[in-house]
């Protein structure tokens, strides 16, 4: 994926920003989704020190709705932070939620949008559908929702399936990169 370049990214579920910042050279402008707040300022902090320009970071929660929700902190693997339900839960906190439809201020074609958001990946592509036809190529990792509580393989393979369909569906086609991740193009 490093090698990925164009005008716009967006990176939701950012985390800790590793493709954000690696791919600032690549792209013209990158906009980074990530909610949780220690998350998001580690990424700010990054952008500062580095002197990184073009890339921005927006504390927010996507999905398929506006509103505020209950965001789970995993206690064991921030990375597997979640609006979904999780174990072994540290905290719950409330965070903005936005569809990326709704939130994305780019008129543009849209080069690259890397999903990776625990589960939630098929309601970020709902929230994106009013502006799909502008997406070049998404990067998607396939979350089984029973994964953090305990791995579920037949739910998976049907999601793994299900997330084929879908983005073929919308006229991408579609390679696994790896078992759970997803590179669907145009």
């Amino acid at each position: 994926m490093l090698e990925q370049k164009g005008n716009v990214f967006v990176d939701v579920g950012a985390y800790e920003g590793f493709y954000s910042l690696n791919l600032s050279r690549n792209f013209n402008r990158i906009i980074c989704y990530e909610p949780y707040p220690e998350k998001a300022d580690y990424i700010k902090e990054q952008i500062e020190k580095y002197g990184i320009k073009n890339v921005e970071v927006r504390q927010k929660a996507l999905s398929n709705y506006e509103g505020a929700a209950r965001f789970n902190v995993s206690g064991i693997f921030l990375s597997r932070n979640s609006l979904k339900d999780i174990k072994n839960i540290k905290e719950t906190i409330t965070v903005n939620v936005t569809t990326l439809a709704l939130d994305l201020d780019v008129l543009a074609d849209i080069d690259l949008v890397k999903i990776d958001v625990e589960g939630e990946e098929f309601e970020v592509i709902e929230g994106l559908m009013p502006i799909i036809d502008r997406v070049k190529k998404l990067i998607v990792e396939v979350h089984d929702t029973q994964e953090i509580l305990g791995y579920n393989f037949t739910t998976y393979e049907n999601r793994r399936s299900k997330m084929k369909r879908v983005l073929e569906g919308l006229g991408f086609k579609t390679e696994w990169l790896t078992y759970q991740t997803m590179h669907a193009y145009k």
